[in-house]
């Protein structure tokens, strides 16, 4: 019973956060690596910075080209 009820907040918190599949994913990875629950946020600003610098480089790459 108290399992259910903390996969069912731990579910509804990452839904909260964010609607990408795969940033849910490594949310979900994130807490079964023991991580603290309140560390989510944190941890998803750090991904979504992760994603933005690749971007970047990505793009950086493209405009050198031209």
């Amino acid at each position: 019973m108290m399992r259910q009820r903390i996969h069912g907040y731990i579910a509804r918190e990452i839904q909260y956060l964010t609607k990408d599949e795969d940033l849910r994913q490594e949310l979900w990875v994130h807490i079964l690596e023991g991580n603290s629950l309140f560390s989510l946020e944190a941890h998803l600003k750090k991904l979504l910075e992760k994603q933005e610098q690749e971007l970047e480089s990505k793009n950086y790459g493209f405009k050198k080209m031209f």
